[in-house]
């Protein structure tokens, strides 16, 4: 599977180090994250990046959207777990930690794919002190403080089981400043106000 970077509206520094971050990301070899098989350079324009592909391509998106046994569950989560683990260990705090990241590939391994979407992928690169997604960022991102630990992603990871288990993002609103003030203020989604019973996945699209 190829993934398409547009870097030609970042600042030229922004471009380099878009470059110098896919390096990093195609160094990291572990079971649980997604390989980069190869990349190349379109000067000052494109990336071009390789990874290895999802077992169902169709589902590559949606793949935790689905109902999940509990064991199911605890292996997508453990997996996840390895791979941020090894990403920790090596000194790389990933920042976008989310559930449209997470597929299973080959021999059914949950992977985690550090590229993702090259939207997200760009937010990223334009700012050091931002996640890729809001509703699972951790306070210190919120408050865009400078200095940050890999803790970000724990956050984030416990933002995702929530997802995978009930299938709505824990921290949600229409508008980015509510959905801020709601992470700020602890204000979780209590699920004790839905129907419990439901099985159906929520519709709200990964991607927001």
């Amino acid at each position: 599977m190829v993934t398409c970077i547009d870097i030609c509206s970042l600042y030229r520094g922004k471009r380099g180090k878009a470059i110098l971050l896919v390096e990093q990301l195609a160094s990291f070899k572990h079971q649980h994250l997604v390989e980069i098989l190869k990349y190349w350079v379109y000067p000052d324009q494109l990336i071009f990046i390789e990874t290895e592909a999802p077992k169902n391509l169709a589902q590559w998106k949606t793949f935790v959207k689905k109902k999940l046994t509990a064991l199911e569950t605890l292996n997508i989560f453990e997996s996840v777990v390895s791979g941020l683990s090894f990403l920790h260990m090596n000194g790389y705090t990933h920042r976008d930690v989310h559930p449209s990241r997470i597929a299973q590939y080959a021999n059914n391994v949950v992977k985690f794919n550090t590229i993702g979407f090259p939207y997200n992928f760009k937010k990223l690169l334009k700012r050091d002190d931002f996640s890729g997604h809001i509703n699972y960022s951790a306070p210190e991102l919120i408050l865009e403080r400078p200095e940050f630990t890999n803790k970000v992603d724990i956050w984030a990871l416990g933002c995702t089981l929530f997802y995978i288990i009930h299938k709505q993002d824990p921290f949600d609103g229409k508008e980015p400043q509510l959905i801020k003030k709601k992470i700020l203020n602890f204000n979780l989604l209590d699920m004790r106000t839905k129907n419990s019973s439901s099985s159906s996945p929520s519709e709200e699209d990964l991607e927001t």
